[in-house]
C-alpha cells in the first residue's frame, strides 16, 4: 500500500524523481516507477545524480528548482 509502484499513474502534474548514483537499490524502482507512469502518458522520469542518499540532496534542489522554473 505504501510503494509508490501502486500509484504510478495518479501523478496529476509532470515529476522528476531525482536520487544518487550511489543509491543502488533505490535505482530500479524509481526507473520502474517512471516507466509505469509514461505507460499511462504521464510526464515522469527518473534522473540520478552523484551522490548517496545525503549527499546527493544539494544537486537534486538545484535541478527541482531549474526544473520548476522551466515549467513557467
Amino acid at each position: 500500500m505504501r510503494s509508490p509502484l501502486a500509484f504510478a499513474s495518479s501523478f496529476k502534474c509532470p515529476v522528476r524523481a531525482y536520487l544518487g548514483d550511489r543509491e543502488q537499490a533505490f535505482v530500479a524502482p524509481t526507473e520502474r516507477l517512471a516507466q509505469q507512469a509514461r505507460n499511462a502518458g504521464l510526464d515522469v522520469r527518473a534522473e540520478t545524480v552523484p551522490g548517496d542518499h545525503f549527499s546527493h540532496v544539494a544537486e537534486a534542489m538545484r535541478r527541482s528548482i531549474e526544473f520548476f522554473h522551466s515549467r513557467e
